[in-house]
């Protein structure tokens, strides 16, 4: 029987939502020409993604292999991010299998792959196989799709750490990586970046001239891909980027001045019509870390947030109206100090924000958040579009965590997969010819593709 949350407010809806993803990019699954290319890991308890091709029917439900890469499962390797541009998708794992040890349980190797959907097969891009070490453990990858190309925040030399990190372009024929022209300047190593129409901003060292190995200062370079080169900005010399985005002929950024104390951050407006001008300063002490920029109607909304001790951390929703210049709070949300998914990201759903944090989904009402959620937790805090509605894996203490809907006003029980008090653990919901599929567990240990049609689920591998 169908369980709903009652929930007085107006229709809203969302966008692809995944809790944390990288820019640019499509989660765990993609559909090209009618088909989806899922993630699939066939055993609940171990994390070693297959990749997987369907048409919605299990005749057509196939293993995609090459001779490369057979199964893409190794100890552990976990297919990460989807990058499509027309019937050519990157696809970006995390593989532990080259590597005897890891740190916070992730693995240490990324490779980048390129799948060529007309013959579904799979190649490994030249030179994008790189390791974290150290501090930078656990950092994200940013990538970005432009026209101009494929654009990816790598380590392109094994082993090393630090100011070796750099942007690089996926190559003609996309098979190789090209170096970005940075002579004199170096893109900061913990991958601060944004993508403001086809350029991409980046969070930068500077050095003496010529090249040295000692910093002399920060700054933010514009990457011009059609150029592939980064252009020098005297105005944003002496600033450091963390997140952000543009509205209207103005970016706005989280970051600070070299000059001044980094542990309490500043938000900035940058006018791209008259780039020689400084940012100016629109919020002066924001938090001791801030990022997650989102540009909504006529304000600005970021999280930010301080520790409050050796395990908790207090977060805050807050909104810049650009109309007054005044940042407000909006919540406070308490969240583990080791648990890295629980800010998610934020969600437009039909003309409404939402955000996915601490494992629940609020609506984003002007000056109110509503939690959607107070009946149920979202564990991944991974929230996916389809069909009109937001599906996500949720528990409500009694059946574990199973199928769950959202259709803008309830939230509804779709359907009790692993029936009794197991879990289902639904994940990398893909919509398709106007159902969706994806991977979930009617046992608790082995996992399964599945197609759900009005209400009726059918197996598919």
């Amino acid at each position: 029987m169908k369980n709903t949350i009652n929930l007085m407010l107006s229709t809203a809806v969302a966008t692809l939502i995944i809790g944390c993803g990288s820019p640019s990019s499509t989660g765990s699954s993609t559909v090209v020409n009618n088909s989806a290319y899922i993630a699939f890991s066939p055993l609940v308890s171990a994390r070693f993604d297959n990749l997987y091709k369907t048409d919605g029917t299990a005749a057509n439900t196939n293993l995609v292999t090459n001779s490369v890469l057979p199964h893409l499962g190794y100890n552990y390797s976990a297919i990460e991010n989807f990058m499509k541009d027309g019937n050519t998708v990157y696809i970006e794992i995390e593989d532990e299998s080259l590597v005897n040890s890891s740190m916070f349980g992730r693995p240490l190797i990324y490779q980048l792959l390129k799948l060529d959907t007309t013959t579904d097969s799979l190649s490994q891009i030249s030179n994008t196989k790189y390791t974290l070490l150290g501090t930078l453990k656990g950092f994200p990858h940013p990538k970005y799709m432009t026209s101009n190309g494929l654009f990816i925040y790598i380590n392109p030399l094994p082993n090393t750490v630090g100011n070796y990190r750099d942007m690089e372009k996926i190559g003609s024929g996309g098979s190789t990586l090209q170096v970005i022209n940075n002579t004199g300047y170096k893109p900061d190593y913990l991958g601060y970046s944004a993508k403001v129409g086809d350029d991409i901003y980046v969070s930068a060292f500077t050095y003496p001239l010529p090249p040295s190995t000692t910093i002399s200062d920060y700054t933010i370079l514009k990457l011009n891909t059609s150029l592939n080169k980064y252009e020098h900005i005297s105005a944003l010399d002496g600033y450091q980027m963390l997140s952000m985005v543009k509205k209207g002929d103005f970016v706005y950024f989280i970051g600070n001045t070299s000059n001044i104390n980094l542990s309490v951050l500043r938000l900035f407006k940058y006018n791209l019509t008259t780039p020689n001008t400084p940012p100016v300063l629109v919020n002066g002490n924001i938090s001791q870390s801030s990022n997650y920029l989102y540009a909504f109607n006529n304000s600005v909304y970021f999280v930010s947030h301080t520790a409050t001790n050796n395990t908790t951390i207090t977060g805050q929703v807050n909104k810049l109206d650009l109309n007054t210049n005044q940042v407000s709070t909006l919540i406070s949300v308490p969240y583990a100090l080791n648990d890295s998914k629980t800010f998610g990201k934020f969600v437009e759903f039909q003309n409404s924000l939402y955000l996915v944090s601490n494992h629940h989904l609020f609506k984003i009402d002007n000056s109110n958040t509503v939690n959607l959620t107070t009946s149920v937790t979202i564990p991944d805090n991974v929230v996916y579009e389809a069909n009109g509605k937001l599906y996500f894996g949720a528990d409500d203490g009694s059946i574990g965590t199973e199928l769950y809907e959202y259709d803008g006003t309830n939230v509804n029980l779709v359907k009790d997969i692993n029936l009794g008090a197991g879990s289902s653990i639904p994940r990398h919901i893909t919509e398709l010819n106007g159902d969706i599929v994806f991977q979930a567990s009617q046992d608790g240990t082995n996992n399964k593709l599945f197609k759900l049609h009005n209400n009726t689920l059918t197996s598919l591998n």
